[in-house]
């Protein structure tokens, strides 16, 4: 069966926990990339230039589009990649008086 990532949006494959969400916020907050240990600033879906390129390239090597929308979503939902505009969208709630701290 074909799954393309609008499928598995819906589906909802790209949810993260709670507590991996948390996560990911506070990092876009403060501006770091989301992979563990590293200490650039994020250019593209929450990534480092030298992560977003490894991103790409392990995606460019997978053969079909199916594969792709997988492994995508697999590393939105385990808060290694953010969905693109979702960096825009964190940073505002982050701004947000209203935003539940703590």
């Amino acid at each position: 069966m074909n799954r393309s990532v609008l499928e598995l949006h819906l589906m909802g494959a790209f949810n993260r926990t709670r507590a991996k969400q948390a996560e990911v916020e506070a990092k876009v907050a403060a501006g770091q990339c989301l992979i563990d240990g590293c200490t650039c600033k994020p250019r593209s879906r929450g990534l480092c230039d030298h992560h977003r390129m490894l991103f790409y390239y392990e995606l460019r090597h997978l053969d079909t589009p199916e594969e792709r929308a997988k492994f995508e979503a697999d590393q939105v939902r385990d808060g290694k990649i953010l969905l693109p505009g979702e960096s825009v969208k964190t940073k505002r709630r982050a701004r947000s008086p209203f935003t539940k701290v703590g």
